[in-house]
């Protein structure tokens, strides 16, 4: 008995926590930490990659609304048969361009470049936004690929 009221009164005696039990809650959150930061950046990535998506989405309906318009307006395709349009007015910017690049919308440094054939039906698209590329070939099977450059 003597014993156990030795230890209790050791016990209270103690306040706070050992050199030992802190080192060990520190290795544990490292070992969590180490786990769970590459898992969270790469939910960021696929995440960016999903807005660049979105994007290149809207600039493609926008492209292909303003052909759709020059198409009922009896516009002439363009000889290179692209219309390239980015969030700023640029020097020699065609009005399919300036209409595609009023109805994105898209306030984010991009560029998009629409490749026609000669009834202004859209044939592929690719979006660059910072490091992202979207690109896009319209078909039956169409699905958008993102590829990031370093």
């Amino acid at each position: 008995m003597k014993f156990f009221r030795k230890m209790y009164q050791k016990s209270r005696e103690q306040r706070g926590f050992t050199l030992v039990e802190m080192i060990v809650v520190l290795v544990i959150i490292a070992i969590l930490a180490a786990i769970t930061i590459p898992a969270l950046l790469k939910y960021i990535d696929k995440a960016k990659d999903k807005q660049v998506i979105i994007n290149a989405r809207t600039a493609y309906l926008a492209a292909e609304t303003a052909a759709s318009e020059a198409y009922a307006a009896n516009i002439a395709v363009p000889t290179s048969n692209k219309i390239v349009f980015k969030n700023v007015t640029r020097d020699g910017e065609t009005d399919v361009e300036k209409n595609a690049r009023e109805l994105t919308g898209i306030s984010k440094n991009y560029t998009c470049t629409v490749t026609l054939d000669t009834g202004w039906k859209v044939k592929t698209v690719t979006y660059e936004e910072g490091s992202k590329k979207a690109e896009l070939t319209v078909g039956s099977n169409s699905n958008w690929t993102v590829t990031t450059t370093p």
